[in-house]
C-alpha cells in the first residue's frame, strides 16, 4: 500500500517529465518525416 501511495506522489514529477520528453521526441520526428518527404519529393 505504501508503495502505491509513493508511485501516486511520483507520477507528476514522472508525467511532466514523460510529456517533455514525449514533446521533443515528436518534434524531432517530425522534423525527419518532413525530411523524408521534402528529400523524396525532389
Amino acid at each position: 500500500m505504501q508503495s502505491i501511495f509513493w508511485w501516486l506522489f511520483r507520477l507528476p514529477i514522472m508525467s511532466f517529465d514523460w510529456i517533455f520528453q514525449l514533446k521533443f521526441f515528436n518534434l524531432f520526428f517530425a522534423a525527419f518525416l518532413i525530411w523524408i518527404i521534402s528529400g523524396k519529393s525532389k
